[in-house]
């Protein structure tokens, strides 16, 4: 079931960073490719995913911690 549910993230990942990357395009012998913006955009995208992945790591981590107890 995680194979499904990771295959099914990675899947929607894609198309969000496909379409961040052609929201912003410029021509170039009649072919689109993504500009600065849309890199930049890109990389504020992945930068604020992984800081909300850490942090929400940290948070399990802490919550584990509190639940164990020494024996």
């Amino acid at each position: 079931m995680m194979i499904v549910i990771r295959a099914t993230a990675m899947g929607i990942g894609a198309h969000v960073v496909a379409m961040i990357m052609s929201s912003s395009t410029v021509q170039f012998e009649g072919v689109s490719y993504p500009d600065e913006t849309a890199l930049t955009s890109v990389l504020v995208y992945v930068m604020c995913g992984c800081a909300l992945q850490m942090v929400l790591a940290l948070l399990l981590k802490a919550q584990r911690d509190s639940t164990i107890k020494p024996v």
